[in-house]
């Protein structure tokens, strides 16, 4: 039996607030995220359109809805599925493929926001061993280690290899 799942990550911008439906008892959160590409006369935009659902084992839908706000960055990893549409472009009937994305997982891109998590406690009553859900609490600051700074040239591949060093 082969199994063949294509997924994608998809690395933008929240372009609205997520929004809940429900539909014969499914709820899932819709949401579309803008991802920017290029600068300056050439910067462009894609748009693609997400949903996440709530499972047995998990409220993704309820907890996107909670947490993620417009113009949040976010990184989702999310599966692709195509469909056909029928539209009218410049008053000509098309048909047209549209992409869709399943979320499988989503969170905030840290490079400059900071986030507190909490603990939700899971739905089938086996939350975190009976634990009610918890506030992460960040431990205090720890002194920072110290590096030193080594040369530009040391970071520049030679002969088209990467240092050994880097990975």
């Amino acid at each position: 039996m082969s199994f063949n799942r294509q997924e994608v990550t998809i690395v933008g911008n929240l372009t609205d607030d997520p929004v809940i439906r429900e539909n014969n008892g499914t709820r899932r959160a819709t949401f579309t995220v803008a991802v920017n590409i290029g600068k300056g006369e050439n910067k462009n935009s894609l748009f693609h359109d997400m949903t996440a659902f709530n499972s047995q084992y998990d409220r993704l839908a309820d907890n996107v809805a909670a947490s993620l706000r417009k113009g949040v960055p976010v990184i989702v990893r999310c599966e692709p599925t195509q469909y056909k549409i029928d539209a009218t472009i410049n008053g000509e009937s098309k048909q047209i493929t549209k992409t869709a994305y399943r979320v499988l997982s989503i969170g905030v891109d840290l490079a400059d926001y900071t986030v507190d998590a909490t603990r939700n406690p899971r739905q089938d009553g086996e939350s975190n061993g009976g634990a009610p859900a918890q506030q992460y609490q960040p431990q205090a600051q720890q002194a920072q280690p110290q590096y030193q700074q080594q040369p530009v040239a040391a970071a520049v591949p030679a002969q088209g290899g990467a240092p050994a060093d880097v990975f």
